[in-house]
């Protein structure tokens, strides 16, 4: 996952960098939105264009408290069903969502926003010792299910400059996840 915009108008200087890299060191690459208050059409049409998304292709959405110089400009759960149905409806697939866990989250999320895959945000204390077999999260969100756990923020990834966060995903095998990215 790597974020490519916030807002209507924010695209983060590292997304072209960063995803360019990563797909030259044979990466999938799930970009990722974040969530602001903004019109929910101009962030689905800003981050359409600045991403690339392609019909099936993987996608996240980033739904948390969000204070900018002291402004509140956190998108409410309606403005996050609304982009994410909006892309759904372009893309034919629903957005992977980046929400949940108390304290990381402003807000309940809609019914339909339950129904998508998740991404839990949550770092771990200390480290997985095997990658073997299914993993739960010490912070299970509401619901339970997630596809992917964020775990830390002090990974090495080939391709890509600087730290960058790990994430441990819930597939079978790495076909069944090639697949589930589109």
């Amino acid at each position: 996952m790597i974020k490519a915009t916030e807002g209507a108008s924010f695209t983060a200087r590292t997304w072209a960098a960063n995803s360019t890299a990563a797909r030259a060191a044979g990466l999938k690459v799930i970009p990722y939105h974040f969530m602001t208050n903004a019109d929910p059409a101009a962030q689905a049409a800003h981050f359409q264009a600045v991403a690339s998304l392609a019909a099936g292709a993987a996608y996240a959405l980033d739904w948390e408290p969000n204070d900018v110089g002291g402004h509140d400009i956190t998108a409410q759960a309606g403005q996050v069903e609304a982009m994410g149905t909006t892309l759904a409806a372009a893309l034919g697939r629903n957005p992977l969502g980046y929400w949940g866990i108390t304290g990381s989250t402003p807000g309940t999320p809609t019914a339909t926003m339950s129904a998508w895959d998740r991404w839990v945000p949550r770092y771990r204390d200390g480290a997985i010792p095997s990658f073997t077999g299914a993993h739960t999260s010490p912070f299970n969100p509401p619901g339970g299910n997630f596809l992917f756990w964020q775990y830390t923020a002090g990974g090495v990834v080939g391709g890509v400059g600087g730290a960058a966060d790990r994430s441990v995903a819930q597939f079978n095998n790495e076909a069944d996840l090639m697949a589930w990215c589109g």
